[in-house]
């Protein structure tokens, strides 16, 4: 039974090509193209090849129609091309035979010893019977085997030893082609030593064959060298293709080396768009170790690729790879009825068990309006991800020495994964001078040993969290934000030998940091030290251990702990501007423990309800628990300042604290302030005074067992 291609859906204007103008992928809208002038005399020769002698050359201007027969070429016989043409049977040269690839055609077979006397072919669709337009399924097929004969033909006849490549040019084609009915083939298998050179008027597309065991595939490299695919629209059968098979790629190399993919459009690919493999797996040699042969040194440029429905290209396995100055677009979107399949990634680096992928270069690309992360390295070594704009994530996963830099636009960075494999693989990370907007999560760090400096987060909810960080440092990077009830620094779960440093966050209406439930151990420390935080909102510890907040600068509101331990407040410049906000503040003193304010400047500058320091227990609780409540708590060395009706020092049912040496400056005229307002037993008030070293005035201290100097 014949098939018959129709498609289901019209593609309305999604698909562009590489000129960015509309592709109609309607077969019943296809207009064959009118084909290049190949003007030919079709007036029938005055002579035959039969009694040629060695070492002839003729010159074909005429029609030779050798009437299905077989000519046996003497030695050293040319043929060369003027106007005219030979069809219909087959030229049988003895011997270092030459002949013009313009007569080449598919009714005229070649054998023996016969080459081209140049290399560059251009392939006529209807001198090789290549039907174009709507067609059924076995014309596709035959289009299919028609152009693959063309490209052994004429690779056959082009000697190395004389040419270094076969130029293999396509110009106005737009056909479809179907390579396979239940098994691994593809519509053209380039061989190596091959240019194959297509305009923005070849278009090939992928005649859909609905059967799971069978792929998609147009152009595919294996175990090749020396190859470069340059212009051309390769079109896929999503929109039909009910049960796509996990190997339907529009563009495959595997094992191949020495490889340029050029002005390539890729749409609308089943599954994928371009997918660079290996020959076998490094992990898995046999003995000698020749089944494992990896693609290496191979360049994509300037190629188009949207739509295409799992990733628009993947990297599994290789070495040395670039992919500079692509458009990959609306990877893994709904069209209709045809859903994306995960992972939907724009490019992605994906080698599984016993595949390697090193030394990448993704840079320049424009990746948008994809359902998924715009880059990702998922494992490899040794990657850089530069120059590109997204408007999704880009990052790793298990990679090392992974290098995120000099991005001027993209939609947030994924810096590793907290899942413990991959937290083993990956180190020698860096994310730098990047430019991140409107992400839910600028910088997501979890990893150890990344360095992430001199970015800039522009309007994200979250500017950067780390998570299961180790080894890390966060420096110079500025981070602003208009949007609603943000946060510039958040932490979760461990976060160990970290330094967070010379940072810039300005938040309208957010928080300086909101650093929560991190570091359960005694040993683990993240250093926040020499930032500038301008923030609407004021700055939260919770629940947490092993902090230091070091010399940094908050310029609207500060910060506060609560129910954590083993904190260091030192040397900061904190001021508050905001009514009823306190500039510092420490709550809930039966959980805190062993936290030090020292050396701080804390000022106040609002009219009301905002001290310079709070220390406060919520709730009722009975005075036994008071007793033991608030140990090592030690605020000593300070300066704090505060304007009108409004407490420098508030602490209420904080007992075990030390309060000393600190100096107080407060407005004396004002009604309702305190120097120092404290209710509390078992702690030590000493040493505090005014600017001057004078004894306070205004103090309101009660309490049990206190030690007042």
């Amino acid at each position: 039974m014949k098939r018959y291609k129709f498609t289901l859906l019209v593609l309305f204007a999604l698909i562009l090509s590489c000129n960015n103008e509309s592709v109609d992928d309607d077969p019943q809208n296809i207009t064959p193209p009118e084909e290049d002038q190949d003007d030919r005399s079709s007036t029938p020769c005055a002579f035959n090849l039969s009694n040629l002698n060695q070492g002839d050359v003729i010159t074909i201007d005429c029609l030779l129609d050798l009437g299905g027969q077989t000519v046996n070429i003497p030695n050293n016989v040319t043929l060369e091309f003027d106007g005219g043409d030979i069809i219909n049977g087959t030229l049988n040269f003895a011997a270092n035979g030459k002949i013009d690839t313009r007569l080449l055609n598919l009714s005229l077979k070649i054998n023996g010893e016969a080459t081209v006397i140049a290399n560059n072919f251009i392939f006529i669709p209807s001198r090789w019977d290549i039907v174009q337009g709507a067609i059924n399924g076995e014309i596709a097929f035959k289009n299919h085997e028609n152009i693959q004969e063309a490209v052994d033909l004429v690779k056959r006849l082009t000697p190395i030893a004389n040419f270094e490549r076969t130029n293999f040019s396509i110009s106005r084609m737009d056909a479809f082609f179907e390579s396979n009915s239940g098994g691994d083939f593809q519509v053209m298998e380039i061989p190596s030593n091959f240019n194959l050179i297509m305009s923005d008027e070849t278009v090939l597309r992928v005649f859909s064959v609905n059967d799971p065991r069978s792929t998609s595939k147009i152009i595919r490299l294996v175990g090749v060298t020396n190859i470069s695919v340059k212009g051309g629209k390769l079109i896929g059968d999503r929109l039909e293709r009910i049960q796509p098979r996990v190997g339907s790629v529009l563009f495959d190399i595997k094992g191949s080396q020495n490889i340029l993919v050029e002005n390539v459009s890729m749409t609308l690919g089943s599954v994928t768009g371009l997918t660079i493999n290996s020959v076998g797996r490094k992990g898995n040699p046999i003995a000698d170790g020749t089944d494992y042969f990896p693609s290496k040194n191979i360049i994509v440029r300037n190629c188009f690729f949207d739509s295409n429905r799992s990733n628009n290209l993947s990297i599994t396995d290789g070495e040395d790879i670039t992919v500079e100055n692509c458009q990959l677009f609306r990877v893994g979107n709904t069209i209709g009825e045809s859903t994306g399949e995960a992972p939907r990634i724009g490019i992605v680096i994906e080698p599984v068990q016993g595949q390697v992928v090193e030394r990448i270069t993704i840079k320049n690309n424009e990746v948008r309006e994809g359902q998924g992360i715009s880059i990702l390295a998922a494992f490899g070594n040794d990657f850089l991800i530069t120059g590109n704009t997204t408007d999704g994530g880009v990052g790793w996963n298990g990679a090392s020495n992974v290098r995120i830099i000099d991005n001027p636009s993209i939609g947030g960075v994924s810096a590793g994964d907290d899942n413990g494999f991959n937290l083993s693989q990956s180190i020698g990370n860096v994310v730098r001078n990047n430019v991140i907007r409107n992400a839910p999560t600028g910088i997501r760090a979890t990893n150890d040993d990344v360095i992430i400096e001199d970015n800039q987060i522009i309007n994200c909810k979250v500017g950067m969290q780390l998570a299961n960080l180790k080894d890390s440092q966060v420096r110079n990077n500025t981070i602003t934000s208009n949007v609603e009830d943000s946060f510039g620094i958040n932490s979760q779960i461990r976060v160990d030998n970290v330094l967070v440093t010379g940072n810039t966050v300005t938040l309208e209406n957010g928080r300086a940091f909101a650093l929560g439930g991190i570091n359960d151990d005694e040993v683990s420390t993240l250093v926040i030290e020499d930032n500038t935080f301008d923030c609407g909102k004021t700055g939260r510890i919770t629940f947490s251990k092993g902090i230091n907040i070091i010399n940094n600068t908050f310029l609207k509101t500060g910060f506060g702990i609560t129910s954590s331990s083993r904190i260091r407040v030192i040397g900061n410049n904190i001021t508050n501007t905001r009514d009823n906000f306190n500039a510092f503040f420490i709550n809930n003193s039966l959980a805190v423990d062993d936290i030090q304010v020292l050396d701080n400047f804390i000022e106040s500058r609002a009219e009301r309800g905002s001290n310079a320091i709070r220390l406060h227990l919520s709730g009722s609780v009975d005075q036994n628990t008071l007793i033991n409540s608030a140990t090592n708590i030690l605020v000593r060395n300070n300066r704090f300042k505060v304007f009108g009706n409004n407490f420098a020092i508030n602490s209420v049912n904080f007992n075990r604290v030390k309060i000393e040496n600190n100096k107080i400056e407060i407005d004396l005229d004002a009604c309702c302030n305190q120097a120092i307002f404290f209710r509390g037993d078992n702690s030590f008030l000493t040493g505090n005074t005014d600017f001057s070293g004078n004894p306070l005035q205004k103090t309101d201290i009660i309490g049990n067992n206190n030690i007042i100097n």
